[in-house]
């Protein structure tokens, strides 16, 4: 699920459960919480206080996270076919 669509749930699910996000602290800190443990990490300790500002800022993690995927393939695929080759000496009998 993306940032977007997340959010858009959470805004449909809040009505709900008013009482858990009366305030812009409490939509910001659930909001939070309920995003991918990567983005989660990268956000807690920043002291976001609304949740429009929540938003954006896990979009930029979103969007940089994607942006390193590609990295991480293309290293992958550099080391395939490579073999790692080891020698085990053996002690004589």
């Amino acid at each position: 699920m993306t940032v977007a669509e997340y959010e858009r749930k959470f805004s449909d699910l809040s009505r709900f459960a008013h009482h858990l996000v009366d305030t812009e602290v409490k939509k910001s800190r659930r909001f939070r919480n309920g995003l991918r443990p990567e983005i989660r990490n990268v956000l807690s300790g920043q002291g976001l206080a609304t949740l429009a500002e929540t938003y954006e800022r896990a979009e930029e993690v979103a969007a940089s996270l994607a942006m390193d995927v590609p990295k991480q393939r293309e290293e992958q695929k550099s080391t395939v076919g490579k073999t790692n080759i080891s020698l085990r000496l053996e002690r004589p009998t």
